[in-house]
């Protein structure tokens, strides 16, 4: 081989190296990138379910036990409207007066 096709030949091995290290890169990024969005997710969720039981064992406390329609409401209910029952635990004179939807 001429040194010309010798220099060619290292040059394109250099940058299929180069390539092949860029696109490990990549993939190494995208992995990263998803088991942080799946750690932030389980993190959230993790938070709401517990936001739930908070509010759910403040109510029985303050109210008695629950109707099964109460409970399932509550662990439906997404993360704003699990606060603003929350807040208004401590003031309600009633359970209805904490599970009404504001107008």
């Amino acid at each position: 081989m001429d040194a010309e096709m010798q220099a060619w030949w290292e040059d394109y091995q250099q940058k299929q190296r180069q390539m092949q290290e860029e696109s490990n890169a990549a993939a190494r990024n995208e992995g990263l990138n998803q088991a942080r969005n799946q750690g932030l997710n389980q993190g959230l969720n993790q938070g709401r379910n517990q936001a739930r039981n908070v509010l759910l064992r403040l109510l029985r406390k303050r109210f008695g036990e629950l109707p099964a329609d109460v409970v399932a409401r509550i662990e439906a209910a997404g993360g704003a409207d699990i606060e603003r029952r929350a807040d208004r635990v401590l003031d309600a004179k009633s359970l209805s007066d904490v599970l009404e939807t504001p107008s």
